[in-house]
C-alpha cells in the first residue's frame, strides 16, 4: 500500500513538473523554431538521466532489439507530440493548450475501444462533455477551428499512442535505458527536421536558456522517466488520471507564471474537460 502510494505521488510530481512545464514552452514559443527546441530539450534530457545509469545497482539483461523498437517507437511519438504542441504555443494560451492535450487520457481508451479491447461505459458520456468543455474552451463561434487547435489534437493523439507503447512494452525494459533510447530518437528527429525546416540560430539558444533548462532536465529528463517508472508498478487508470492532472498545474502555471486569465466561460470549459478526463477512466462496476 504504501509503496503504491509512493508511486501516485510520484506520478503527480511528474504531472506538476510537465503542467508548468507549459509556461516556460510560452516563453520559448516565437523565440526558437519548435523543432530546435525540442531536440536541445531532448538531448538536454537524455543527459540529465544520463548518471543514473551508473546508479543503478541491478545489473539486468538487456533485450537490445526489443528496446530499441520500444523506445524508437515511444520516441517517434514523443517527437510528433512535442513538436505540434510546441508550434502551437505561440498562438494558444498555456492552460487551453494543457487542457487540450490531456485529451490523450480520452484518446488511450478511444483507440482500445476500435482495436476491439473493452472499455469503460462511461466513455461516450467523457467524449461528450469533452467536446462540450473544448467548445466554451477554443471559444468556437462556429466548427471551424485554428490551426492551433488542430496541432493539439493530433499532439494528444500522439501522446496516446505513446502512453499505449509505454504500457505495451515499456515494462519489458528498464526505464532509464528505454527513456534515453526515445530521447535519442527523439532529437535525431528533431535536429534533422530543424535543420530542413527551420532557420537554426545559436543566438537563440541563450535567449531561451532557462525554457530550456526547465524543459529539458526537468520536464524531458524528470518527467518522462517519472512516467515509465510509474506505468510500471500502477495500473493505466491510477497512472492516467495522475498524468491528466498536467491540464490543472497547467492552467496554475500560467496563471503563476505569465499571469494568464481564463473568462467564466473557459474556466467551465476546464472544469467540463477534467470532469470528462476522470469520468473515462472510471472503472467498471461488477
Amino acid at each position: 500500500m504504501k509503496e503504491k502510494l509512493g508511486y501516485t505521488l510520484l506520478m503527480l510530481a511528474g504531472a506538476a513538473i510537465w503542467g508548468c512545464a507549459f509556461a516556460f514552452q510560452s516563453m520559448a514559443a516565437g523565440n526558437i523554431g519548435p523543432l530546435f527546441f525540442n531536440a536541445l530539450r531532448s538531448l538536454l534530457g537524455a543527459l540529465a538521466i544520463s548518471p543514473l545509469l551508473f546508479l543503478n545497482k541491478q545489473k539486468k539483461k538487456t533485450d537490445l532489439k526489443g528496446l530499441i523498437l520500444a523506445g524508437s517507437l515511444s520516441g517517434l511519438f514523443l517527437f510528433l507530440g512535442s513538436y505540434f504542441q510546441q508550434s502551437s504555443l505561440e498562438d494558444t494560451g498555456t492552460a487551453k493548450a494543457s487542457f487540450i492535450t490531456a485529451l490523450y487520457v480520452i484518446m488511450v481508451p478511444l483507440i482500445h475501444l476500435l482495436a476491439g479491447k473493452k472499455t469503460s461505459s462511461g466513455l461516450w458520456l467523457s467524449v461528450l462533455l469533452a467536446l462540450a468543455g473544448l467548445y466554451l474552451l477554443c471559444g468556437l463561434t462556429s466548427l471551424s477551428l485554428r490551426t492551433s487547435d488542430i496541432r493539439l489534437f493530433v499532439c494528444a493523439l500522439a501522446f496516446a499512442l505513446q502512453i499505449i507503447v509505454i504500457d505495451s512494452m515499456g515494462s519489458r525494459h528498464e526505464g532509464i535505458r528505454l527513456s534515453l533510447v526515445q530521447f535519442a530518437v527523439c532529437a535525431v528527429l528533431s535536429l534533422t527536421g530543424a535543420f530542413l525546416t527551420e532557420k537554426v540560430r545559436l543566438a537563440s539558444v541563450g535567449d531561451c536558456l532557462i525554457p530550456l533548462l526547465y524543459t529539458g532536465i526537468l520536464s524531458s529528463g524528470a518527467g518522462y522517466t517519472i512516467q515509465i517508472i510509474g506505468q510500471k508498478h500502477l495500473e493505466p487508470t491510477l497512472a492516467s488520471l495522475c498524468m491528466s492532472m498536467e491540464s490543472v498545474f497547467g492552467a496554475l502555471g500560467g496563471w503563476l507564471i505569465l499571469g494568464q486569465r481564463l473568462n467564466g466561460m473557459e474556466i467551465l470549459g476546464c472544469l467540463l474537460m477534467a470532469l470528462a478526463i476522470v469520468i473515462a477512466q472510471l472503472p467498471e462496476k461488477k
